[in-house]
């Protein structure tokens, strides 16, 4: 304990012989330069006037305090604290009830939804230039009624016909568009970080 040490040197250069005394508390009574060392919440106290202790050591720490450690593991008197493990302190008050609440988490996860894509199709309304051939072939007979013997009148023409019935004039394309699914990749979103040990006082 380098206060104790430090108190200790120091009180031989001033008080000379000093008479050292140990214990779980301080007696009642003390002789002026009186040295008494109390073992519970160990401190170094020293008789300034009668029957009057003055502590010479910095004050105890307080049972359930935290002391960080970034090497080897926790000191005598210290225990590790295995619920802080990966956790970000966040600040904050007694007076709003939730002194030692957890959340957020190490990774996240984007969500969301993607759009679904509608496909409208365009009426096509132009009839498309086409004809129908149609073929019509006669004959005329010359002569007397008694006697046909005349030459044939063979002939023939074509005419173009119109569109069909029950013809379509106008067309919507039929089909179907694949909604895109979307995934996410999770990732780190903790800043950059130094892993230390959270030692809590017994």
């Amino acid at each position: 304990m380098p206060n104790l040490f430090f108190s200790l040197v120091l009180l031989s250069q001033t008080v000379g012989s000093v008479n050292v005394g140990t214990g779980n508390t301080l007696p009642s009574k003390c002789a002026v330069g009186q040295v008494y060392i109390t073992t519970t919440n160990p401190s170094l106290n020293i008789c300034s006037s009668i029957n009057t202790w003055t502590s010479l050591s910095t004050a105890p720490v307080p049972s359930g305090s935290i002391l960080l450690v970034n090497s080897g593991s926790c000191p005598t008197g210290f225990t590790e604290q295995s619920g802080m493990n990966g956790k970000t302190l966040f600040g904050t008050l007694n007076a709003n009830g939730d002194v030692g609440g957890t959340g957020g988490t190490d990774s996240i996860t984007p969500t969301g939804t993607n759009g679904s894509l509608t496909f409208t199709g365009t009426p096509f309304t132009a009839i498309i230039n086409h004809t129908h051939a149609v073929t019509s072939v006669g004959s005329a007979a010359t002569g007397s009624t008694t006697n046909l013997t005349g030459t044939s009148d063979t002939s023939s023409t074509t005419a173009t016909a119109a569109n069909p019935a029950g013809g379509i004039s106008s067309i919507t394309p039929a089909g179907t568009i694949n909604t895109p699914s979307f995934t996410g990749n999770s990732f780190d979103n903790r800043s950059a970080f130094m892993k230390v040990i959270f030692c809590k006082k017994d």
